[in-house]
């Protein structure tokens, strides 16, 4: 059995996310088969999740931040899926240069990639973080065979 999970920042991705997964799911069914099942749809709301993937619970125990701060942060809790690491992670991370980071993002959470992510040095892209915490959360024997 696998278990599929998404996150996302954009609380309209992740929406739009969902209803896309639920129209495709009954795109070709038929009608006895509707019938027999009760609910036709899932319920993904603990499979697709809103929330900022780079910034977690873990990455802010040692930080203080405002409410509001932590509103435009969007942090994610990864305690609120049931596993740690993952067979696979695809991801479309966005490309923004250091020198777009501080007009795109918060600067709490620059500090908290500065702080956090040994890739965030000196010039560098938030697609570098994106790759970091990939690895972070990839399964350690897949890691091993990619790095071999």
């Amino acid at each position: 059995m696998f278990l599929h999970y998404g996150v996302d920042i954009d609380i309209q991705a992740v929406e739009i996310a969902k209803f896309s997964l639920l129209i495709k799911l009954i795109e070709n069914e038929t009608k006895p088969f509707v019938k027999a099942v009760t609910p036709i749809l899932p319920n993904l709301r603990n499979n697709i999740f809103h929330g900022n993937s780079l910034v977690s619970d873990e990455k802010l125990k040692d930080i203080k931040y405002t409410d509001e701060q932590l509103i435009d942060i969007v942090p994610f809790n990864w305690d609120e899926l049931a596993v740690t690491s993952f067979d696979a992670i695809m991801g479309n991370p966005p490309y923004v240069t250091t020198e777009d980071i501080h007009s795109l993002i918060p600067a709490p959470e620059f500090n908290i990639y500065k702080k956090k992510y040994k890739t965030a040095h000196k010039q560098f892209d938030k697609y570098f973080i994106f790759i970091e915490r990939a690895l972070q959360k990839i399964k350690k024997r897949l890691c091993l065979l990619y790095n071999t």
